[in-house]
């Protein structure tokens, strides 16, 4: 996969849509509703797409104030999941001129592995060292209690590991 970065202005702020990965999904998987098969076969055709692998990018914004630099998720980086590869938001972050460690806040959306496997590398230290990491209330006690714990375990492909990762 290539570096793939989206710049855009927002004021005076400079942003960038930085991707992490793409993740194949079937059409079954991201269309829901009563399309026909001929509906999906034209849209197949219209975007050239193989509906049995639909590519779906996984991306970060990162947000430079000019006083901080904030990134919004941190992707999968090098600890891929299934279904998932490998993740390039760290190269794309450096081709862009920034440092993981000049990174001062993370502002984490929701805790799935695709939004949070980024926060430590392989070996449990912490890509990102200087920055201050923020997730609601909410969030965390749902993520950090037995109650909430059960919840989760009683979904598909969530398994004891993958739940104490999070």
């Amino acid at each position: 996969m290539e570096n793939v970065t989206y710049p855009f202005k927002l004021g005076d702020f400079q942003c960038f849509v930085i991707n992490d990965a793409f993740r194949a999904w079937t059409s079954d998987a991201l269309i829901k509703g009563e399309a026909t098969q001929e509906q999906l076969a034209q849209v197949a055709l219209e975007f050239d797409v193989d509906l049995e692998k639909i590519p779906v990018p996984d991306n970060s914004l990162l947000v430079s104030t000019g006083d901080q630099n904030v990134l919004i998720d941190v992707g999968s980086c090098k600890r891929p999941f299934p279904g998932l590869n490998e993740g390039k938001l760290l190269e794309n972050l450096v081709s862009l001129g920034f440092d993981p460690k000049e990174i001062d806040v993370i502002i984490i959306t929701h805790s799935d592995n695709d939004h949070i496997g980024g926060i430590l590398d392989k070996d449990g230290q912490p890509e990102f060292p200087n920055a201050h990491y923020y997730l609601s209330a909410a969030s965390w006690e749902y993520w950090s209690t037995s109650e909430g714990r059960s919840k989760i375990a009683a979904l598909p492909d969530w398994s004891e590991d993958r739940i104490d990762f999070v």
